[in-house]
């Protein structure tokens, strides 16, 4: 009999115990049903949370946030930075060349311009000024020329176009003609050297710099 009573009683806690069991589960699942934005507000707020680990700072100081994808029409290549891009700095050596050559005319001009400049009298003739001061002021350029070669190329062109156009136009029919005199020998020996000029200027660089590249903008610059 007790046996059997305890039996009864084990089995009735276990009813009570599955139903209660039941129960629950049933009043759980009415309670996601009828309430479904709590899921959502907790995952949103389970983002939030994601997002706000993700955007803390790095040890360089700076937030990790993915770069924003820029659309291709918007995004426009800068034409100037292109331009910078593509063009190319003389060599080294080439640079060392045009030193050089910087170096020994201006050299060569304070050996024999200076002087005249320095002793001259009252009775100078005018031209023989002109051309003095000229050649006096060009060599202090070829000293600047030895600190920015690149920059002081234009004095060059410059010393280059001059002597050509004279050797041209001047010694050569008057050799051609036989009545080359001993004066106009003389300058014309001396701007032969202009093949100094052309042997040590970086011929590519100057062609990409004053042929193909992009020139100065004409207009103000639009923002």
């Amino acid at each position: 009999m007790v046996c059997e009573d305890v039996t009864g009683h084990d089995l009735s806690f276990l009813q009570i115990t599955v139903t209660d069991i039941c129960l629950g589960m049933v009043l759980i699942s009415v309670r996601m049903i009828s309430h479904p934005a709590g899921r959502g507000r907790r995952s949103l707020e389970n983002r939030r949370v994601l997002v706000s680990r993700n955007e803390r700072p790095s040890f360089s100081g700076q937030v990790n946030k993915e770069p924003a994808m820029s659309s291709p029409a918007t995004s426009k290549p800068d034409p100037n930075k292109m331009s910078g891009a593509e063009e190319e700095e003389p060599s080294l050596l080439r640079l060392y060349l045009l030193r050089a050559g910087y170096l020994f005319m201006a050299i060569g001009l304070v050996l024999t311009r200076w002087p005249l400049l320095i002793g001259h009298d009252a009775s100078w003739p005018l031209m023989d000024g002109v051309v003095v001061c000229m050649l006096v002021a060009q060599s202090l350029l070829f000293f600047l020329g030895v600190r920015y070669p690149v920059k002081m190329i234009p004095i060059l062109l410059f010393e280059m176009t001059w002597k050509l156009i004279w050797l041209s136009t001047v010694a050569l029919p008057l050799w051609l003609a036989g009545e080359l005199n001993g004066a106009t020998a003389t300058v014309a020996i001396n701007c032969s050297l202009v093949v100094i000029v052309l042997i040590i200027l970086p011929w590519p660089y100057l062609v990409r710099q004053y042929t193909i590249g992009r020139g100065d903008r004409w207009l103000p610059q639009t923002r």
